[in-house]
């Protein structure tokens, strides 16, 4: 809650806590400012760092969602349809104004939609502000080694053909091979098996793909109802 959050801030240091404090003031307001409410989200880890003196790191995941704020006000003008692209610049160039150059505070910014990450780093006011590292896919050394691990942590014996099918099912795909192998994990303590074979990874895949608490399903869905919001 956020009577814990400012607790919590207490806690670790006075100054965090009359920063945190400031916040949530703003955040219970009645009819709270929107473009004040943005920027002191996006600048509260610069009042941390200078309250602490600790050096902070933002990890922003998702980061194309940033682009949802510009359906509402003040950076948008107008009703009904999806926001524009001035809309949707305008919060680039508010968040650029917050994070930029800012001493103490580090940003790193990750999204599951390549085509939105590009065009949200590559071009406009936030053009050249980001080193741009693009994840490709493992190869199946790697997917295995994944896979492995993940059995391991979770204590599930396996057969190899079973790591190998996760290769061969979700071509190297980090996040797909994450979701299944942690599917198999599950479905194994699930039926009680004693070892996890190929078979059972197809299954995984299905329950993720089709089961709507599927991690896969529900990626797709949250990538679906982004784009309808932009179409």
């Amino acid at each position: 809650t956020t009577d814990e959050l400012a607790a919590e801030a207490a806690v670790l240091d006075p100054g965090l806590a009359t920063a945190i404090a400031g916040a949530l003031r703003l955040y219970r307001t009645a009819r709270p400012d929107g473009h004040q409410v943005f920027m002191a989200a996006t600048t509260l880890p610069e009042e941390a760092a200078r309250a602490t003196g600790i050096p902070v790191i933002v990890l922003a995941d998702e980061f194309q969602h940033l682009l949802d704020v510009a359906s509402y006000a003040p950076f948008r003008a107008g009703r009904g349809g999806p926001a524009s692209k001035a809309a949707r610049e305008n919060v680039l160039k508010a968040f650029r104004t917050a994070v930029e150059r800012k001493p103490g505070v580090g940003w790193v910014v990750t999204g599951s939609s390549i085509r939105l990450m590009g065009e949200i780093l590559g071009a406009g006011s936030l053009m050249g502000r980001f080193d741009v590292l693009e994840v490709k896919a493992f190869g199946p050394q790697e997917t295995r080694q994944l896979a492995r691990a993940i059995w391991d942590e979770q204590g599930i014996d396996f057969e190899e053909e079973a790591a190998d099918r996760v290769d061969v099912l979700t071509l190297g795909h980090p996040f797909y091979a994450d979701v299944v192998c942690r599917q198999v994990a599950f479905e194994t303590l699930k039926l009680g098996s004693r070892r996890a074979g190929p078979e059972l990874v197809d299954r995984a895949l299905l329950e993720s793909l089709h089961n709507p608490s599927g991690g896969i399903w529900i990626a797709c869905q949250e990538i679906w109802d982004s784009l309808v919001a932009r179409t």
